[in-house]
């Protein structure tokens, strides 16, 4: 998509009135921001979601912000609506989109689709939108559930599924390798390519710098929202696949019990 004229603002240039001392106004604001995003204000409904998140202490506003901001922030970031996040390039010679993902941060993934390329083919003189920033990953085991973080500010979270017996293990790893249609090593060294029914690995595989670990898609979506795998943490494959666009090798993830 491309931006349209409510979209050519930064975030910080959409005022906020006063917010009056008093009843907590979360789910107004809400109903507002959510107004704002379906009129394609999607700055000033990205500002009313961090305001909520802020300011509010009610349950069902906090939720309903986070929702709310992670269908913001997947729109923003797969399309070339600008954002105090990305930065303008001009492409010179000798540059590739492998190059320009590096430089910045990001994936080629991320790079093509979010300035509508349909190729990896790119020209002297082709200007682009790229996000340059950093992704960090917080998986809370007793929810359940993935945040992702931009900048440490809340970008998006997902349901997810984890260990049985609490066998994810917790601390801090590193995104060290991405693979899409990954084939599947059984605890017994054979190999289950991509596509068998067999395969636990779904459609795409980050792996962290704990060896056997990693995140991944999954064919049994039943299992999202459970402790139900055997360690790894697992997500929808239509999930899954987005955050393989967004997150670059060496993004930090951390595992809370």
């Amino acid at each position: 998509g491309t931006a349209t004229p409510s979209d050519t603002g930064g975030d910080e240039s959409i005022p906020l009135p006063d917010r009056p001392v008093g009843p907590d106004l979360g789910l107004e604001w809400l109903s507002e921001a959510r107004q704002a995003f379906a009129d394609t204000r999607i700055h000033e409904a990205r500002k009313q979601g961090f305001a909520i998140l802020e300011k509010s202490r009610d349950p069902k506003a906090l939720d309903g912000a986070r929702d709310l901001l992670g269908d913001i922030h997947t729109k923003m970031v797969f399309n070339k609506i600008p954002m105090a996040e990305k930065k303008e390039h001009t492409v010179t010679s000798g540059e590739s989109l492998g190059l320009l993902a590096k430089r910045y941060g990001s994936t080629i993934e991320l790079v093509r689709d979010s300035n509508g390329l349909s190729s990896s083919m790119i020209r002297i003189g082709d200007r682009f939108l790229i996000l340059s920033s950093s992704f960090s990953i917080e998986v809370d085991k007793s929810d359940n559930l993935m945040i992702v973080y931009l900048n440490d500010r809340f970008f998006k979270w997902y349901r997810v599924g984890t260990g049985q017996y609490s066998s994810t293990p917790t601390g801090t790893f590193v995104v060290n390798d991405r693979i899409k249609h990954p084939d599947w090593w059984t605890g017994d060294g054979k190999k289950i390519p991509y596509g068998d029914p067999k395969n636990l690995l779904g459609t795409h595989w980050l792996s962290l710098d704990k060896p056997g670990y990693g995140i991944h898609g999954t064919w049994d979506d039943d299992t999202i929202g459970h402790q139900a795998s055997a360690g790894c943490v697992r997500m929808l494959n239509e999930e899954v696949e987005e955050l393989f666009k967004l997150i670059p090798l060496g993004t930090q993830v951390e595992v809370l019990d």
